[in-house]
């Protein structure tokens, strides 16, 4: 499975426009364009127990996630 995959580091206005140009409603991008600038700037670094008691268990970390649904990453 030798995909590759890379992070382009957008500007916030770059990705905002990235993502109108592919449809995205205008207020849903805009949206969009915080929670990117909040993460990008560290802010949302935090990390709870909040979704472990949501689910009732603990959370799937990111590997097992992409593990657990191979096929969408494959060509």
């Amino acid at each position: 499975m030798n995909r590759r995959i890379t992070y382009s580091n957008p500007s916030s206005g770059n990705f905002k426009n990235t993502i109108i140009a592919r449809s995205i409603p205008k207020e849903f991008a805009t949206v969009m364009t915080v929670l990117y600038l909040t993460t990008k700037l560290g802010m949302a670094n935090k990390v709870t127990s909040d979704l472990e008691r949501l689910l009732g268990r603990k959370p799937r970390t990111f590997r097992q996630f992409a593990q657990d649904h191979v096929s969408f990453w494959q060509r």
